[in-house]
């Protein structure tokens, strides 16, 4: 896992794999404070799925969130 994201818990949504995806939170400019659907098989193994779970930030939110200590 890279610092621009972290994890959370298993969701009921499935990548291609068939399996349980995670929920991680984006820490990119852009997209701070963002959650997106990704496999949650470790790296290696996993597939290329991913979704955004929630709808975009505005981008004042987007950025406290990117500059909160």
């Amino acid at each position: 896992m890279s610092q621009d994201s972290s994890v959370s818990s298993l969701s009921m949504v499935k990548c291609q794999c068939g399996i349980a995806t995670r929920i991680f939170t984006a820490f990119t400019p852009t997209n701070a404070g963002r959650r997106f659907y990704k496999c949650s098989k470790p790296n290696g193994y996993k597939c290329d799925y991913w979704k955004w779970v929630d709808d975009p930030l505005h981008s004042r939110v987007a950025n406290l969130i990117h500059n909160f200590p």
